[in-house]
């Protein structure tokens, strides 16, 4: 019995000196984390522009009396430090997979569906926002003076992909939606039926990006079709070509959640000989193009740029097709696969991203004769974006 007592109080004894040594060993391999962290960080450089989240990362603050009476330099500070943060892209990706084996079906406003589908979240229909902006529209159509006049809203992919939402998921619809919108603007613009678009389309997957939220080629062609009769084109005669440029395309609900799981590809709709007819013209970077086209956006994360570069305030189309006809449009992104099956059926097109223009538009009515004016949105930016209002 002694014997016992006296390896049990030994073992005793031991107990406090060996979980001793493993919280000092936590406490320091801590700091040596945070010590290798802060060298990284000193010793690389900041990144002004994340390709992975397609977003300006926070740079450093100055250090200023009011910044810091304010809040907002320590609140810069935070920012700073989360957007320069060494392997910052890996830490990001490796939470999603972590959340996602927890069962999560939503990472950073993405909803996760089946099958590698990507949603972004809808935008929220208020009746009173959308009542400024259609009346300013209505205002803008009776007195822009263009005799043809066409609007076309596109519903997003969580309206047609409903089989690959996440269970128990609900959003409201989209069809009520462009219905009461259609309501509010004057009968002398024509409605293009989207739903009623897309209803001949048996693969609907061929009509949105997995991992991006825009449309896809194939979709814009299919819309082309459809509404090239309410434009006055005649397309019977022209032949189109789809290309494929790239099999690694990954969008923004990819760089917003962090899901890598399978990429998309790009195509686009081009009209068949249709090179060197037309000259663009760019007016915010003042420069001049003989293709819709940038390329060399495919080596960067955001690849659906590599329509029209991306979204600039104005574009303007000058054609060698000498037949008087002009177009205005005024658009979001979703255009922007769209418009080049447009250039063989007009002599100017002046295209307005009202999210980026600041001038003044008559005097864009001045400059150009307009016979036909084409509106293009998808559904959730007109609900949210109110920069059409105030140009119009």
């Amino acid at each position: 019995m002694e014997t016992a007592e006296i390896t049990i109080e030994v073992a005793a004894k031991k107990r406090p000196k060996k979980a001793l040594f493993w919280h000092a060993l936590t406490v320091f391999s801590f700091f040596a984390l945070l010590v290798c962290l802060l060298v990284l960080k000193i010793a690389s450089d900041d990144k002004p522009f994340s390709q992975t989240e397609n977003r300006y990362l926070e740079q450093k603050p100055k250090l200023g009396i009011s910044a810091v009476k304010s809040g907002d330099f320590m609140s810069r500070v935070e920012n700073y430090f989360s957007d320069q943060f060494p392997f910052r892209d890996r830490i990001v990706s490796f939470k999603s997979a972590a959340e996602r084996s927890l069962g999560k079906t939503e990472q950073n406003n993405v909803y996760i569906g089946k099958d590698g589908w990507l949603f972004e979240n809808q935008s929220k229909y208020d009746a009173k926002k959308v009542k400024l902006t259609t009346d300013a529209l209505s205002e803008f159509s009776e007195n822009c003076k263009i005799k043809n006049q066409v609007f076309m809203l596109v519903p997003d992919s969580t309206f047609f992909m409903k089989d690959k939402l996440p269970r128990f998921l609900q959003f409201e619809s989209q069809a009520e939606q462009i219905a009461q919108i259609h309501k509010a603007l004057p009968e002398n613009m024509k409605k293009i039926d989207s739903v009623k678009m897309f209803d001949s389309v048996k693969d609907k997957s061929t009509l949105y990006y997995k991992t991006d939220h825009h449309w896809t080629s194939r979709a814009a062609k299919t819309a082309f079709d459809f509404t090239a009769p309410q434009l006055g084109i005649d397309a019977s005669k022209t032949e189109f070509e789809f290309h494929r440029l790239t099999d690694n395309f990954y969008g923004t609900l990819a760089s917003s959640s962090g899901i890598y799981d399978s990429p998309d590809a790009i195509e686009v709709c081009i009209p068949k000989n249709s090179g060197g007819t037309y000259v663009v013209n760019n007016a915010d970077e003042k420069s001049k193009a003989p293709s819709l086209f940038a390329l060399s956006k495919l080596d960067l994360t955001n690849k659906y740029e590599v329509f029209l570069g991306g979204n600039f305030s104005r574009i303007t189309i000058s054609t060698t097709n000498l037949n008087h006809k002009n177009l205005l449009i005024l658009k979001d992104s979703y255009a922007n696969c769209f418009i080049p099956m447009l250039t063989p059926f007009y002599q100017n097109i002046v295209i307005i991203d009202a999210r980026y223009f600041t001038d003044n538009i008559n005097d864009i009515l001045l400059d150009y004769k307009f016979t036909d004016l084409l509106v293009l949105y998808n559904v959730n930016t007109f609900l949210e974006d109110a920069s059409l209002k105030d140009v119009l």
